[in-house]
């Protein structure tokens, strides 16, 4: 070879190791730059290939092989998190539990496990999970119908957030709830329960966020009164007919402010003292069948959470007369209620005045608390 053809040759390929122009000690032009960077070994040529087998998800120390998982996958949160995604490709509760059991994992905890949009149909029972545990479980979107007693006991002390929403859940065994002592989100709603028993959850201090909606449901007093932390209970869409006393009594409850949603059931008739001992709160009674707002049931939580209430009672066929003189005469007591609308008198609460309800002066008012 010609010695310029040598001298050229070898002045481009110190070229492509360095980044810079050699003959003019510059950095290269960015799409050079770019082209030597293309410019790997075959072991990391072969790593990207890897990795692009598992769909850009995140490999870690915590996933087994990809390939022994199948139809599930294993994605890295964090350097000490990782979750098993198990979806449509999933034909039964025996091929999960397989898969669980295999002696691949490299550690028996793991953040989060999610099946979605699968058929299966079987119960949730405690052998369904092998020998792992998770800190989350999103169980969402199946055929699942019932969930067994001590169903969630192999890790009772890991389990913070529970997901079964969107099955065909008609038989859940509640007292299973009370052995999680961790447990800070339940959800269960879209499914087929007809009833939560009294005291359901009985020891279940740490649950701050239950929600039901979307079921048959009907409750009980004293349903929710082992819940002092709860911030957010959803019963809305359901078939409760009525808030009997201490229905949604929680003694010492310790939440600065709970969302209470019973919105769209068929309530007509709220007990007095239905609500009790709940500090500062919202509760939601919009869509339902109430024909009026009884002093004697919703004064007590008023006063005892100081006004801190607001209750939402739009869209209900209320009868408006005397009955609600003691909301309309007390503008405390009427900021605790949203601008529903009298059909009886094609009126919002905002702009009735005390001779629009009749003649109410036999009525002895209740106590101000302006």
């Amino acid at each position: 070879m010609h010695l310029s053809c040598i001298l050229w040759t070898g002045l481009a390929l110190a070229t492509l190791a360095t980044g810079r122009d050699l003959h003019y000690g510059t950095k290269l032009h960015l799409g050079l730059q770019q082209r030597r960077e293309a410019v790997r070994t075959l072991p990391a040529v072969l790593e990207a290939s890897r990795d692009a087998t598992t769909d850009n998800l995140t490999s870690c120390s915590l996933c087994p092989a990809a390939l022994s998982l199948s139809p599930c996958k294993c994605m890295c949160k964090d350097s000490g998190r990782a979750e098993l995604v198990c979806g449509t490709e999933l034909s039964s509760c025996s091929q999960l539990t397989e898969i669980l059991n295999k002696q691949i994992f490299p550690t028996s905890h793991y953040y989060k496990l999610t099946v979605y949009g699968t058929q299966l149909d079987c119960v949730i029972e405690k052998d369904l999970w092998g020998p792992l545990d998770f800190e989350k479980v999103v169980l969402a979107n199946n055929q699942f119908t019932s969930v067994d007693n001590h169903a969630f006991i192999p890790f009772k002390d890991r389990l913070k957030t529970l997901n079964l929403e969107k099955n065909k859940i008609s038989n859940f065994f509640f007292p299973v709830i009370s052995e999680l002592p961790n447990l800070r989100e339940f959800v269960i709603r879209k499914n087929e329960l007809t009833f939560i028993p009294g005291h359901a959850f009985f020891n279940s201090s740490s649950i701050r966020i239950f929600k039901a909606s979307r079921n048959q449901l009907d409750i009980t007093s004293d349903t929710f009164s082992g819940l002092p932390l709860l911030e957010v209970l959803d019963l809305s869409y359901n078939k409760i007919t009525k808030l009997s006393t201490h229905v949604l009594r929680i003694p010492n409850h310790q939440a600065d402010w709970l969302k209470i949603d019973l919105s769209y059931n068929e309530i007509q008739k709220i007990e007095p003292n239905a609500f009790s001992g709940i500090r500062g709160c919202m509760i939601n009674l919009r869509n339902n069948r109430l024909i009026t707002l009884s002093e004697t049931t919703y004064r007590p939580i008023i006063d005892f959470t100081n006004a801190m209430v607001t209750f939402l009672v739009s869209e209900n066929p209320l009868e408006c007369d005397c009955n609600i003189s003691w909301i309309v005469h007390n503008a405390t007591v009427s900021r605790c209620f949203d601008n529903f609308h009298c059909p009886n008198l094609n009126e919002g609460l905002g702009t009735i005045i005390s001779s629009d309800l009749g003649n109410c002066t036999l009525r002895k008012p209740g106590p101000s608390l302006e």
